[in-house]
């Protein structure tokens, strides 16, 4: 199930190049839209720049006309003040006036007109002289104006200057002005024209005032020709009129700030020194629109212009525009091929080795540690990156599962072998045990029936006894009355014929005794000798149950059961060898016993041949008594000694007879002792048996899962 799942899912190939062309898309947007923002502005700030610059050059041009129509009222002015100081007022002549305007008009293309009106009387004092003429007005005064007619120059008489700027202003400040455009007729054709005032000052006195005028409608043909529809030129006065318009002369002499929707209160800025521009929907194009204005000084006067421009904003921006898709299409390819240069690198560099490891992982998972199907994975062994360091470490990985399994292979081998050893032991162990067992109770068997024969021989000791009192009656009998041993030879005759009959039966008993001790001798020596089986057996189970502590521990995590089996193992081989030697002591004072036994009966055996002789003496002296009565008394205190002797001898039979008989109840406790603790030992090596079987049972299995791997 996981194995599908990876399957329909993506992989990482494909989420790494996602992720990466997400975030380069990302990255190249921010760039672009921030490098556009940043071109905008700075094209916007920069095409304002330039459009200042520019409107400072469409400024000058302004000025070099203004600057040349003041420089030709400057020339005509000095001649005239210089004229007045060297001809007095009879001698000077209005003509020569006439000749100095004209000079001045043919001069200069930029004059429309040059003029001069003096005050009454002031320049020749004849005006009443020429009243009516027609250069002047009706009560006489100086006042010609010559305009060019083509080539030629006109004259005429100039008029309103009784309210005109031109003339009111120099008068009564004695400053140059410059007026506000207006329309007049010039060469019999209208046209907009700007005048300079210049008074005339002599001797202090304002005496008159020149009147230069000049066509601005040659600046509206200037700024027509540099306009487009997106770029407009305009010149205003300094009252905000309009004087010329790149792309709508009728628009001329309209008030700038009425047709931008301005408030007055822009004047300011307008007509300011430093630069001033805003951004607003042009009212013309309904376009959003730049307006740059650029302050015209005039020099001398106090009246300033301003020349600005009507600028679409895509003017200054569409190359910010284009830059932004030239930049978008160029990141666009870019990202294009950097996504697919860093696909195929990190398809080479990640995804293909990335591959090679899930190969290698799900090999391992699938328990396949085949150096052959890995050999492909060998060219990334020399890369000293995070891929280089998985492939060494997954080769470390199989090469110490390798080593693992054929150790464990090994390991489990060794213990399946070991625990059919250790099976085989414990059973043969197991009966071994068994045969001690029956040994035991077969001597535990002995030990009764040598009990029942002790307790024979204690009956027939204490007959012995009796047969002694006996004896001891007719001794006494027979040293109280000598003279009656005829007489009772022949009862004493068959009281020693059975006396000699009880003594045979009694060294019969004692022989019996010797032999059944001699028996129980030898079977404590056999029970000694499987005891020491048992005990070389223990022996060799604990040093099987250290090894195979030994190899659980080599065997690690995986082994701790059988290291548990093994220290139970070992433990009951300690047993086994506590038993063994507790049978062991018990043997040795069983057979202590069964010597002391022995060397005992022979005594009694000794005491017996000795009483045989004794009764052999007594009927050859019974024989003797028909021969010698004489020495009957000797014979008695003979008889009488032997029988002490006889009665103590018996007296320390019956006491060896009960010492064999306590021996012997002894020995049976010890012998069925012996025979639970070999009972206990058997089932302990059964329980050996069986554990070293499931231990080869695991020990199997574990072989089994080893199988699985395929090294």
């Amino acid at each position: 199930m996981q194995e599908q799942g990876l399957k329909k899912g993506r992989g990482i190939g494909f989420q790494l190049n996602a992720i990466t062309l997400i975030g380069i898309v990302v990255m190249v947007t921010i760039l672009v839209s921030f490098v556009g923002y940043r071109a905008y502005d700075e094209l916007l700030r920069m095409g304002t720049v330039a459009q200042y610059n520019e409107l400072g050059e469409r400024s000058k041009a302004v000025i070099s006309r203004y600057e040349s129509v003041q420089q030709s009222g400057e020339d005509v002015r000095q001649r005239i003040y210089t004229y007045m100081q060297q001809h007095p007022p009879a001698a000077r002549s209005r003509e020569a006036l006439n000749e100095m305007l004209a000079d001045a008009a043919a001069s200069n293309d930029n004059l429309a007109g040059i003029g001069v009106v003096f005050e009454p009387n002031a320049f020749d004092g004849q005006d009443a002289a020429h009243v009516g003429d027609p250069l002047s007005d009706e009560s006489g005064r100086v006042m010609p104006y010559a305009n060019r007619e083509g080539n030629a120059i006109e004259f005429e008489g100039r008029t309103g200057y009784e309210t005109e700027t031109w003339y009111q202003k120099p008068k009564s400040t004695s400053k140059l002005v410059l007026s506000e455009a207006y329309y007049d007729e010039v060469a019999g054709k209208k046209a907009l024209l700007v005048s300079i005032g210049m008074p005339i000052i002599v001797d202090g006195h304002f005496v008159g005032a020149l009147s230069l005028d000049f066509d601005v409608s040659q600046l509206q043909e200037a700024l027509a020709k540099v306009s487009t529809p997106d770029n407009i030129y305009l010149l205003m006065d300094n009252e905000g009129d309009l004087v010329a318009h790149g792309t709508s002369p009728e628009s001329i002499m309209k008030n700038a700030f009425t047709i931008m929707q301005s408030p007055e209160s822009e004047k300011k800025d307008v007509f300011a020194e430093s630069p001033y521009s805003k951004s607003q929907v042009s009212p013309s194009t309904g376009k959003d629109s730049v307006y740059i204005f650029h302050p015209v000084n005039f020099a001398g006067v106090d009246a300033k212009w301003s020349i600005f421009s009507i600028t679409d904003k895509d003017k200054f921006t569409g190359a910010a525009r284009d830059m932004v898709i030239f930049s978008v299409v160029l990141a666009v390819i870019c990202t294009v091929v950097l996504v697919i240069a860093l696909a195929m690198f990190i398809q080479r560099r990640l995804i293909v080795p990335i591959g090679v490891v899930t190969e290698i992982l799900t090999r391992f998972s699938d328990l396949d540690l085949d150096r052959e199907k890995g050999k492909h994975a060998a060219i990334y062994l020399e890369r000293s990156d995070e891929i280089g360091a998985m492939i060494h470490s997954l080769s470390r990985m199989a090469n110490s599962l390798r080593d693992i399994i054929s150790k464990i292979n090994g390991a489990s081998q060794s213990v399946a072998a070991t625990s059919e050893e250790l099976t085989a032991t414990a059973q043969n162990t197991a009966h071994s045990a068994e045969t001690v067992r029956k040994g035991i109770h077969d001597i535990a068997e002995s030990a009764r029936v040598q009990a029942n024969d002790t307790q024979d021989a204690v009956n027939h000791t204490d007959e012995i006894l009796e047969l002694l009192d006996d004896n001891r009656k007719v001794m006494t009998e027979m040293n109280a009355a000598t003279e009656n041993i005829q007489k009772r030879q022949t009862e004493g005759a068959e009281i020693l014929a059975d006396l000699m009959k009880k003594s045979a039966e009694t060294a019969d008993a004692t022989q019996e005794v010797s032999r059944v001790v001699e028996e129980t001798n030898q079977r404590a020596e056999r029970i000694e000798e499987a005891s020491a089986m048992i005990q070389s057996i223990s022996e060799q189970t604990n040093l099987l149950a250290l090894n195979a502590a030994i190899e659980a521990a080599r065997a690690g995590e995986a082994g701790r059961g059988f290291a548990v089996v093994a220290e139970e193992i070992r433990k009951l081989a300690e047993q086994s060898r506590g038993f063994t030697d507790e049978i062991s002591g018990i043997i040795g004072e069983l057979k202590t016993k069964s010597q002391q036994a022995v060397d005992t009966m022979e005594v009694s055996k000794k005491l017996v041949e000795e009483s045989n002789v004794n009764l052999g003496r007594t009927q050859r002296r019974f024989e003797m008594i028909a021969e010698a009565v004489e020495g009957a008394n000797s014979v008695v205190t003979k008889l009488n000694e032997s029988a002490e002797k006889l009665t103590e001898k018996n007296k320390a039979i019956a006491a060896v007879s009960n010492k064999l008989m306590d021996m012997a109840k002894e020995n049976d406790v010890t012998t069925d002792e012996a025979e639970a603790a070999v009972d206990t030992q058997t089932q302990a090596l059964a329980d050996i048996a069986e554990a070293s079987e499931s231990l080869a049972q695991i020990a199997t299995d574990l072989q089994n899962e080893v199988s699985r791997f395929s090294v």
